[in-house]
């Protein structure tokens, strides 16, 4: 083979190489080339952005679809990743059922007149 030939054997793959990588998300290419597209799961797979529609909407995620939802691709965009909101805080039973700190200050079994009486005196302190 001359010089010349094998120049123009690896410019070509070269192209070929170039065009591929460009093209590597194309619909068309991921059918000819399955081989190309990682294996589900695997490390490359990690933290690859998914869209998966299911009866109650549509779920953006990173991990694989819920049961239920199908994957579809992700068209464009961009995406603001925020962090989740803090849980609210359940009161427990104790807590609920608590007497605030005036009512205690009146004490449970005083008449109604002294129990206005201790709670005007703790507000006007």
């Amino acid at each position: 083979m001359s010089m010349r030939a094998l120049t123009f054997v690896l410019l070509a793959l070269l192209l070929l190489g170039a065009g591929a990588w460009l093209l590597r998300d194309s619909p068309l290419l991921q059918r000819v080339l399955p081989a190309l597209r990682p294996a589900e799961g695997s490390a490359t797979d990690a933290h690859v952005l998914r869209k998966c529609r299911g009866a109650s909407g549509i779920t953006y995620t990173d991990d694989a679809c819920p049961p239920g939802t199908r994957a579809e691709a992700v068209g464009g965009g961009t995406l603001s990743v925020l962090p989740a909101a803090p849980a609210a805080a359940v009161p427990s039973a104790a807590a609920a059922s608590a007497q605030s700190p005036l009512r205690r200050l009146a004490g449970p079994d005083e008449s109604a007149a002294q129990r206005e009486r201790v709670l005007e005196q703790a507000l006007s302190r």
